[in-house]
């Protein structure tokens, strides 16, 4: 899921959460966020 907000992007990743019924007893969980700054060039 990403949302952008002007020159700023925001993300956040996770992998394989819905084939897990309980996060306690789970072996591992992948989970990422970010944000990322965009650089535009305005010159044509």
């Amino acid at each position: 899921m990403s949302a952008s907000l002007g020159a700023l992007q925001f993300y956040i990743m996770a992998d394989n959460l819905l084939e897990y019924q309980n996060l306690a007893k789970s072996q591992s969980v992948s989970l990422q966020l970010g944000f990322n700054y965009i650089f535009k060039n305005n010159e044509n």
